[in-house]
């Protein structure tokens, strides 16, 4: 630990508790319990193989039947639902940015091997300003931090769109379409990119990035979430 994570610790000390049901802890950090029923869950939901909805036991599902070759797959730690969805959104939505770190690590497990680079989900800057930092390149640095992978800002959001919790699955494609652009021309020939965001529904978000990281010249992309729906 440096000396300025020491100072943050003295002087900004994080919860000592289990963030999911709030038991006490040594540290911030998912209890065995909640761990447990967790895997419990996902033992009784099943995933998809493909794109990690819950709800699915085969190697496809209707979200991820069609996707293109070069994106390869998305993985995620926990389903959408109940405290689960509530954590995400005390982080995303309720001014708790300290979750990062904590919630990173149950991603962890989660990231595929062979990768070159993490790349986050960016926001747009008027949704920055608005909510203050951007949850997903938060996770990407933490994920960072615990793998060892680079974490690259390679793309911007170049207009405001709906949130896409308000969309049908119709309304999510068609809303982000030429919402996002890599940055800076920068060169991703051959690059192995893992994206890195908060939740993964329609898959909409992820494909969107991915083909335009396709397009600058990226050879295969997956992704890593926190959640995933349930279907």
């Amino acid at each position: 630990m440096n000396l300025v994570e020491q100072l943050e610790n003295l002087f900004f000390p994080l919860p000592c508790s289990c963030p999911l049901c709030g038991r006490k802890q040594e540290k911030l950090q998912i209890c065995q319990e909640c761990y447990q029923r967790l895997i419990y869950r996902r033992s009784q939901y099943g995933q998809c193989q493909h794109c990690a909805t819950f709800g699915y036991r085969a190697k496809a599902c209707s979200n991820c039947r069609h996707w293109p070759q070069y994106f390869v797959a998305n993985y995620s730690a926990w389903p959408y639902q109940e405290e689960y969805r509530a954590v995400i959104k005390a982080f995303k939505f309720g001014n708790q940015p300290w979750l990062a770190e904590c919630l990173a690590r149950e991603m962890l497990p989660f990231l595929p091997a062979d990768y070159d680079v993490l790349v986050p989900i960016p926001l747009h800057w008027t949704r920055l300003r608005e909510r203050g930092y951007n949850q997903s390149l938060l996770l990407a640095k933490a994920l960072s931090k615990l793998s060892g992978l680079p974490c690259q800002e390679y793309l911007v959001r170049t207009r405001a769109t709906k949130h896409q919790v308000e969309l049908s699955r119709k309304e999510r494609k068609s809303n982000l379409q030429q919402a996002f652009a890599v940055k800076n021309n920068e060169n991703l020939k051959q690059q192995k990119i893992i994206l890195v965001d908060d939740i993964f529904t329609t898959g909409a978000t992820v494909l969107t990035c991915g083909q335009v990281l396709h397009q600058a010249g990226a050879k295969y992309i997956s992704s890593v979430t926190l959640a995933s729906g349930v279907d």
